[in-house]
């Protein structure tokens, strides 16, 4: 995140409320700066967050080889099985993706969408974990076995990411 910071440049404000009208010249000056900020920086940004995933996903696999893994078997175990940890990200992220466009049209709808947000991720926790401890295990099985593995610790799960995001958010 501080390279990046270092590299790239904010996202452009958007504007205040009052000034946030649809169709104003305000509005379109905004979504003109952010469309040419996402061709810039966008794909920057999905390979930045694309790296710190993969480096995620290798602390897993080394911490799952036990005491002193051989680093460069695990970095490649981990590279090995990332292309799946990515599809299972898509298969989960399409349907929350299509829950966040209908909550925008239904604004009533936004608590219940962080309820299944959170409820999703607390599920899927588990997910680097299986790919890497089960392999061959496909990206549905995995999915599958995480929410095997988590059923019954919902609630504290969904805690302590919420307690994970609280921390971040206020960070930064």
């Amino acid at each position: 995140a501080l390279a990046m910071a270092m590299f790239i440049p904010d996202m452009p404000a958007p504007p205040a409320a009052g000034e946030a009208v649809p169709g104003s010249v305000t509005m379109a000056a905004y979504e003109q700066g952010l469309t040419q900020w996402m061709v810039n920086y966008g794909g920057w940004q999905i390979a930045a967050q694309a790296i710190v995933l993969f480096g995620q996903f290798a602390i897993v696999a080394l911490y799952l080889a036990g005491d002193h893994p051989p680093a460069g078997k695990e970095l490649m175990a981990a590279a090995r099985r990332y292309p799946l940890l990515l599809l299972a990200g898509l298969i989960i992220a399409v349907p929350i993706a299509a829950a966040l466009l209908l909550a925008q049209a239904v604004p009533l709808l936004m608590a219940a969408f962080f309820v299944i947000v959170f409820w999703v991720l607390a599920r899927t926790i588990a997910l680097a974990p299986t790919l890497l401890a089960e392999a061959p295990v496909g990206a549905l099985r995995a999915i599958t076995r995480s929410l095997h593995l988590t059923r019954g610790n919902t609630l504290a799960l969904a805690a302590a990411v919420m307690t994970v995001i609280l921390a971040m958010t206020i960070a930064t």
